[in-house]
């Protein structure tokens, strides 16, 4: 039976058993009675707890509330009173409330609250001050009358909540509010505690807790909660929150509740107004008529949403009127861009005008959900009026700080509008306000400026609305954005959660009347805990594996701190020649050995004869069983980063080397400390590892790890897409996985794929004994060769980012002090080099040559280098326009490495450093020293610069060397950076858990299980 049959049976059964479940789960309702069921809710959200208001409005409440159109209701203020002219305003204030701290909510912490938030609210320009009138009443002088006032007050804090406590400038460092729910466990970027406040002033909850869990991809929110890991998802996001042709299937599932909600907030595509073609309105309106929404919705969203022509609801005091919206209209699309001058002059089906090509790029920030088929879908109907443009999905971070650097590095940006909160896009300061301040290049002009403060500082309704209908025509006519559509807030829940309710604002979760019940179903076979990986490199080869099996004394975090592992501390002495270490105790070796000092100095000795760190050991002395002390010879800088790395020194038991406890013997089993240990192995087939039950620590869920060595990646894909794999792209370190198919598996709902740089780069090294790369002048000009942007472009999807220097700055031994523009593509700035150094085309065939020599070369690729394959194709190219021919060699890894020690080889593909290594391999006995990479760049002075570096204790003195070795390293071009190694991580969904090390080298499988 073929693989994919096997699956397809497989999903099936799943689907059966799920529907027969869901009956079985009914009846048993039905027949049991009532019993005590924990009301705990387990919710998903793809942001962090504390990024979304959705969190907070759980924890905590507005001093006054708004309606789904804006409208003020009460809050903590049970009623006001606003003067004549609008200016004075009078809060009353609920009594007997109290803070989740305990601390009173009176007039004292109202007014606290209003002019902290005035701080960083547009309302607190126009406030004069504050005024107690009795404990239970407080009164805001305004300067003048402002409309937003009392829709931006926002959740109310306990005075405590900030940093110094009740400082009006205070930092926000607690949760404390007065809200249904109290804050009482966080961890960033994973999960939120929050359980019942049980002194709550209102109707309590029936919910005891709620669990907020980050999981940052939609698709994987969808199957977390078929899994039953979670109860509930959508109600925590306020964008394009899941994607709604997920969303029609669930509702045909019986084991899940789905409801559907409007609140007038358009997904719109915003346009950088500053930048050319965009500050053209022609140009503007043209897209908004090639766009044929209807289609979209109906063919991308199952028409479960509607939409969007306007870039707002038609809210009744502030919303548009009279405006129809641009409708699809590709001829009207058509002959604004004729006007506007682009044409297509050379018939390739792309306009131009200038002699440029009409292109341009989206910018899609990671998160919104339905962005990803919306993207591509504009893209293929701006293609139909002649424009080309691309898509790039960013981490949502990366895609603001773009947003907003210098007039905004970008000419489309994904975005959203509006809804009942008018103050988010039509507000002072707010996105079409030139106050604005979370992005640059969105359309503002003085008469808009003028309208909108009109509006909101106009008591007369009339007058408002008479602005506000200038403000939409204005919008309408100037075109700064293209709505697309409705973004109708999906929430799913299983059929065990009753009573959810949408809040009045796209923000609020109404959780009030949430309770869960339970059924009595059949308790499920637990899943095996098996893990199937798989890498192209043997077991014993691969430091991923062996750092499962392994550990080290110390360990390192991603920024090359120093962080304890089988040592807890240490201490050294001021000289910095002596290192004290405490070592864990209550630790053994798979074979039943007991961690010590005797072992760890073992250990130490015996990676020592290897490694530089071994010549500068003085003596080891035991100071008791579990406290060891190293005497250095001299200051010895990486010391600690040699002793964090399994390549240096990887603690072993004395009984894996042969002979055993001899210091020279030669490593024969794998026996370490670590999590797994290791069962089985056929070399350059399988490794079995099984959970290492003694472990000292963090015991995994994993029971067992088999290792499969599959030498092609794309065939690593292939068995992951069929099912034999589990996971692939975590036993790998270099360019581990093809990134044209990384783009491509994104897209797979069964799939998910994350993404880490830790600043490894993929490079070329030049071999500078040889002719010609012996002249700095010809490296320096292969270096000018190649065009790196559109390497990572057209070849990678712009997954990984082109890299200028030969390792990231980001280390603090970085090469911080080199401009990372160095280096970029300039065709004429290398043939000029090529020319001093006496290369010309003197026969007219091409290719350049000298004393009657063609320029030609070969590039070694050793096999298993994913992405080599394409980037040697293309490097042949480019230096092919600079008069080079370059032969492509491609060689299994080890005669590669064979050849390149004997130094026959002119190029050679490999990598920077990256930790626990010295990044760039700027350390003794590195790449760049004396005995590092064989017929590389070494020189006298380099290698003097490089060891004093690194026996120098003053910091300042070491960071000048680091500068003097990067601007040597710069100067003399031993290489060609190419991109950032990202590492792409690929498995099936059923695997939950997994973690980035803090280095490329570590997997953390600690929380993974299989589901």
């Amino acid at each position: 039976m073929s693989s994919k049959k096997k699956i397809g049976i497989a999903i099936c059964l799943v689907l059966l058993s799920s529907m027969m479940l869901g009956c079985i789960e009914r009846e048993t309702q039905e027949s049991a009675t009532t019993t005590q069921v924990e009301q705990v809710l387990t919710q998903g959200s793809y942001r962090d707890f504390k990024a979304t208001a959705e969190g907070k409005n759980l924890v905590l409440e507005p001093l006054v509330g708004v309606d789904e159109w804006g409208n003020p209701i009460p809050g903590l203020a049970e009623s006001w009173d606003v003067s004549p002219d609008g200016k004075t305003y009078t809060f009353h204030l609920r009594k007997g409330v109290k803070f989740h701290d305990g601390t009173q909510f009176n007039a004292e912490a109202a007014r606290f609250f209003i002019e902290w938030q005035g701080m960083q609210k547009a309302y607190g320009k126009y406030m004069d001050r504050t005024e107690i009138v009795n404990d239970y009443t407080v009164r805001v002088y305004l300067e003048k009358y402002y409309y937003g006032f009392l829709g931006e007050l926002g959740q109310l804090i306990s005075p405590n909540a900030v940093e110094p406590a009740g400082d009006v400038n205070g930092k926000l460092v607690n949760y404390i509010g007065t809200g249904s729910f109290k804050l009482v466990e966080y961890k960033k970027d994973q999960e939120a505690v929050l359980v019942r406040n049980d002194d709550y002033w209102g109707k309590k909850p029936k919910l005891e807790k709620v669990i907020w869990k980050v999981v940052p991809d939609p698709y994987t929110q969808v199957l977390a909660l078929k899994a039953g890991e979670l109860d509930l998802i959508g109600a925590a996001e306020h964008h394009s929150c899941l994607p709604y042709i997920e969303i029609a299937k669930m509702q045909k599932d019986h084991d899940f509740e789905v409801m559907l909600h409007s609140y007038g907030r358009y997904q719109v595509i915003d346009f950088n107004f500053k930048k050319e073609p965009f500050n053209d309105v022609r140009v503007r309106e043209a897209f908004n008529y090639a766009i044929d929404r209807e289609l979209m919705v109906h063919t991308l969203f199952a028409d479960l949403t509607k939409p969007a022509y306007l870039l707002g609801p038609p809210a009744p005091d502030w919303g548009p009127r009279n405006i129809e919206g641009y409708r699809y209209d590709p001829e009207k699309a058509n002959q604004l861009l004729a006007e506007a001058g682009w044409r297509d002059t050379d018939g390739d089906g792309i306009l131009d005008k200038d002699g440029k090509p009409f292109t341009c790029e989206l910018i899609v920030p990671s998160g919104e959900a339905n962005a990803d088929v919306v993207a591509v879908f504009v893209q293929s109907e701006l293609k139909k009026i002649g424009v080309q443009m691309k898509v790039t999905t960013m981490e949502s971070g990366a895609a603001w700080d773009m947003r907003k650097k210098g007039e905004g590095e970008y000419d489309l940006f994904v975005h959203h509008c509006c809804g009942a909160a008018a103050m988010a896009c039509l507000g002072i300061g707010g996105k079409y306000h030139s106050a604005y301040a979370y992005g640059k290049g969105v359309y503002h002009n003085d008469e808009l400026d003028k309208q909108i403060e009109k509006a909101f500082t106009s008591l007369d309704k009339t007058e408002r609305r008479k602005a506000f209908d200038q403000i939409w025509k204005i919008l309408h006519e100037e075109s700064p954005s293209i709505p697309l559509y409705d973004i109708t807030k999906p929430v799913i829940f299983r059929n065990n959660m009753q009573g959810f309710k949408f809040g009045p604002t796209i923000f609020d979760m109404d959780l009030s009347d949430v309770e869960v019940v339970e059924y009595e179903v059949e308790a499920p076979t637990p899943t095996e805990q098996v893990l199937i990986q798989g890498a192209y490199k043997d077991f014993k080869q691969a430091v991923e594996g062996r750092n499962l099996v392994f550990e080290t004394l110390m360990g390192v975090d991603e920024q090359g701190n120093s962080v304890p592992k089988l040592a807890e501390s240490w201490e050294i002495s001021p000289d910095g020649k002596t290192y004290t270490f405490h070592l864990r105790k209550g630790v053994k070796f798979h074979d039943r050995t007991p961690f010590n000092a005797s072992v760890a100095k073992f250990s130490i000795e015996w990676s020592g004869k290897k490694k530089a760190f071994g010549k500068y050991i003085d003596w080891i002395e035991i100071v008791d069983d579990h406290t060891l002390r190293v005497y250095l010879k001299e200051y010895y800088r990486p010391f600690l980063l040699d002793l964090a790395s399994e390549f240096s020194s990887k603690v072993i038991s004395p009984n894996a080397v042969e002979p055993a406890w001899d210091v020279n013997g030669k490593l024969v089993n794998y026996i370490g400390t670590g999590p797994f240990k290791l069962a089985d192995y056929k070399k350059d087939q399988e490794a079995v590892l099984v959970r290492n039950d003694d472990y000292w620590g963090k015991k995994p869920k994993l029971e067992k790890v088999i290792w499969k060595t599959v030498p092609d990646p794309y065939t690593q894909v292939l068995a992951l897409k069929a099912g034999e794999l589990d996971l692939i792209g975590a036993a790998e370190h270099h360019s581990s996985l093809p990134y044209i198919e990384i783009a491509e598996l994104q897209k797979d709902p069964n799939l998910g794929v994350i993404l880490h740089s830790y600043g490894r780069y993929q490079v070329i090294r030049f071999n500078c004994e040889k002719e010609p790369f012996n002249d700095v002048r010809v490296r320096k000009a292969c270096n000018y060769a190649i065009d790196k942007e559109l390497m990572v472009h057209t070849l990678f999807a712009d997954i990984p980012k082109p890299s200028y220097r030969i390792t990231d700055a980001r280390f603090e031994w970085g090469p911080s002090n080199i401009d990372e523009k160095y280096y970029r593509y300039d065709l004429d700035k290398a043939k000029k080099l090529m020319t001093e150094a006496g290369w010309a085309d003197t026969d007219g065939d091409g290719i350049l040559d000298k004393d009657g020599k063609h320029f030609t070369c070969e590039l070694i690729v050793p096999a298993g280098e994913a992405n080599a394959d394409v980037v040697a194709p293309f490097m042949q190219s480019e230096l092919k326009k600079l008069g080079i021919q370059m032969n492509i060699i491609t060689l299994e890894s080890g005669a590669a490495g064979k050849r390149q020690k004997e130094g026959k080889y002119d190029l050679y593909v490999h990598h920077s450093g990256c930790l626990p290594s010295v990044a760039g391999y700027i350390e003794i006995g590195g790449n760049y020293h004396a005995g590092g990479w064989p017929h590389g760049y070494q020189n006298d002075t380099l290698d003097k610069l490089i060891e004093k570096a690194w026996t120098t204790p003053d910091e300042a003195e070491w960071r000048a060397l680091c500068d003097q070795i990067w601007q040597l390293l710069h100067k003399e071009a031993p290489c060609i950076p190419l991109y950032d190694i990202t590492k792409p991580v690929v498995f099936k969904k059923n695997v939950h858990g997994f973690k980035f090390g803090p280095t490329m080298f570590e997997m953390d499988l600690s929380d993974v299980e299989i589901v």
